[in-house]
């Protein structure tokens, strides 16, 4: 989702115009952006280490955050476009 989310930003011309000059680029923090990466790859780990037998309703909240996380992200990336 990641990937293809900054293949449609550069496709763009304000994407490309922040990529080669450094203009028009979105005021995202960059903080946030990684924040919402690593909480995807922390979550995804944790949901697939997770026994299916015990805690599923924790295990299925997990995976929601991961999800919430993963399009928080896209609509992150998708805002410089």
């Amino acid at each position: 989702m990641v990937v293809l989310s900054i293949v449609l930003v550069l496709a763009g011309e304000r994407g490309s115009r922040c990529l080669t000059y450094g203009e028009e680029c979105s005021p995202v923090p960059d903080v946030l952006l990684y924040g919402c990466f690593w909480t995807t790859v922390a979550t995804g780990l944790a949901a697939t280490a997770w026994p299916r037998a015990r805690w599923t309703g924790a295990r299925l909240a997990t995976v929601v955050v991961q999800w919430t996380a993963q399009v928080v992200l896209a609509f992150l990336i998708l805002s410089y476009a």
